[in-house]
């Protein structure tokens, strides 16, 4: 099996000689939907009612899903291809229902306890979705507090939304004045663990403290929300419906998404490579690939658009990119590189995310931070970036392979 990131925006027709299960084909693949991830090309062919062995996109039950437009789903299906897909197709769709209710933070639903249902209820103890406590717990191992940026990321929002430079403006902290102050007193507020805190309390119940002064900044600026996944939420999302998979014991699957979080749960022999991209007058630019094999979770973030369901980024005309990596003491926009590749074979997509966002948030990556981090004996997530021609990377004996024009080194 091969996985590719694709070549660009919008770009070629790449043919590509694959090879897995389903034997020998040549295929043709546009770049565009999954050009961050590891994008699988070996697809089976269907003829009619029969399905054979071999890799195949399933797509869910669900009709129209705003969700699953943003998500792929590949699995390798046996011998009898036709029923299995039938059942990877029942499973993927009850995850997939089941991970937009969960994870939203404004809608509530009468037959699930979610986000929304915290967000709603401060200060008071509320019992939520095992997945949804099990995600919370997976961030307050972290340290993260990017949960809490809520009302931050809904003033980027608007930012992304924008339909030129002008309205963009209006709400850019880096250019608005008062957008600027909101998000610097938000700032203060969600970084500290006295003013708000999601406290766990077991048995699937959570508590959203909440200060007295922060619910009076939250009544003063209009803010209801205070906890939102965002930029987050799919990383959470592969993780739930890959666990999902491999509790009905479907384990030969790979997801994706299309905002950049790719999960490989097949464990055979096959290969996959991820690609690590620079951006050069303005264009997204593959500067090499990694290949890598097994189980794999890999993290592309960014500072450009990948294309229009790529909703946290925004390109000002100049050039100028505005993401939803949120430096904690200014409220403001950061991103270290065009494209950090962040992977491990030891924890999920969000392990990846969160091991890997402080980092980004920077003004540019830091090599001596990425030394320490490979020199702590827990670091299991691998790094590749592209800074001028040179693409840097962190595994010990990478199999990687740089475009023409640029150089590979180790770190």
């Amino acid at each position: 099996m091969s996985f590719l990131g694709g070549s660009g925006l919008g770009g070629p027709v790449r043919t590509i000689e694959v090879s897995g299960k389903g034997g020998k084909k040549r295929l043709a693949i546009a770049a565009g939907f999954l050009l961050l991830g590891v994008a699988i090309i070996a697809y089976t062919m269907i003829r009619g009612l029969s399905v054979k062995p071999g890799w195949t996109t399933i797509e869910p039950n669900t009709g129209s899903s705003a969700l699953a437009s943003e998500l792929s789903v590949q699995y390798c299906l046996g011998d009898d291809a036709t029923a299995q897909k039938k059942e990877v197709t029942l499973v993927y769709t009850e995850a997939l229902v089941k991970a937009e209710k969960i994870f939203s933070a404004t809608k509530t639903y009468d037959d699930t306890d979610n986000l929304a249902c915290v967000n709603n209820a401060p200060n008071e103890t509320v019992t939520v979705d095992s997945g949804l406590y099990a995600a919370f717990e997976t961030l307050q191992a972290s340290g993260s507090r990017s949960l809490y940026c809520a009302p931050i990321f809904e003033q980027y929002n608007s930012v992304f939304q924008s339909q030129d430079d002008a309205e963009a403006k209006q709400y850019d902290p880096s250019s608005d004045v008062p957008a600027a102050e909101f998000v610097k007193k938000a700032a203060a507020f969600v970084q500290d663990s006295a003013h708000v805190e999601l406290r766990l309390l077991g048995n699937n119940q959570v508590c959203l403290y909440v200060s007295d002064a922060y619910m009076a900044f939250a009544k003063e600026y209009g803010v209801e929300t205070f906890l939102d996944f965002y930029r987050m939420r799919n990383a959470f999302v592969v993780d739930y419906i890959g666990a999902y998979f491999a509790e009905k014991g479907f384990r030969d699957a790979y997801i994706a998404s299309v905002d950049g979080y790719s999960l490989c749960m097949y464990e055979g022999e096959d290969l996959f490579n991820a690609a690590v991209y620079a951006v050069v007058d303005g264009k997204i630019t593959q500067a090499a690939s990694i290949t890598c094999s097994g189980p794999c979770a890999v993290v592309s973030l960014h500072s450009f658009s990948a294309g229009d369901l790529d909703k946290f980024v925004y390109e000002y005309s100049d050039g100028q990119m505005r993401t939803a990596y949120i430096d904690l003491n200014t409220g403001m926009s950061k991103a270290a590189a065009p494209h950090l590749l962040a992977y491990s074979s030891m924890t999920g997509c969000a392990g990846v995310l969160l091991d890997t966002e402080a980092l980004y948030t920077a003004d540019a990556v830091d090599h001596n931070a990425v030394r320490q981090r490979a020199l702590r004996s827990s670091a299991a997530v691998d790094l590749a970036w592209c800074e001028g021609t040179t693409v840097y990377y962190t595994a010990a004996g990478a199999a990687i392979t740089a475009e023409k024009g640029y150089t590979a080194e180790k770190i």
